[in-house]
């Protein structure tokens, strides 16, 4: 993706307005009922469903996050960029805790 057609989709309404938004207060939404009924300590031991709508929303931040990236005309501009930061530890936060403590975890366990 070149960087004038990532700045074109990063600038459109629905982009970050409809779909961005809708997206962060559906996860918001997400999270309470993940609280009050994923019993499980840890997303292996969750139900499927819980799983794959946890996969779905780290997948589209990391996209949008990519997209956002590929609209800067360098990496320094992106980082001066105190939202791009914000979301970026954001979605560290969540693929760490969705993706690789779950790997860590199960390293750990085949090792003891």
């Amino acid at each position: 993706m070149d960087s004038d057609r990532a700045a074109q989709l990063v600038r459109a309404r629905w982009f970050g307005h409809d779909v961005g938004l809708g997206m962060i207060y559906v996860n918001a939404l997400w999270i309470a009922i993940d609280i009050d009924y994923n019993k499980a300590l840890v997303i292996t031991d969750a139900a499927p469903g819980f799983i794959v709508v946890e996969i779905i929303f780290g997948l589209y931040f990391s996209l949008e996050l990519f997209c956002r990236y590929m609209a800067y005309i360098n990496t320094r501009l992106a980082f001066k960029d105190a939202w791009f930061v914000f979301d970026l530890l954001l979605v560290f936060i969540m693929i760490t805790e969705t993706w690789l403590m779950p790997l860590i975890n199960s390293v750990i366990e085949g090792i003891a």
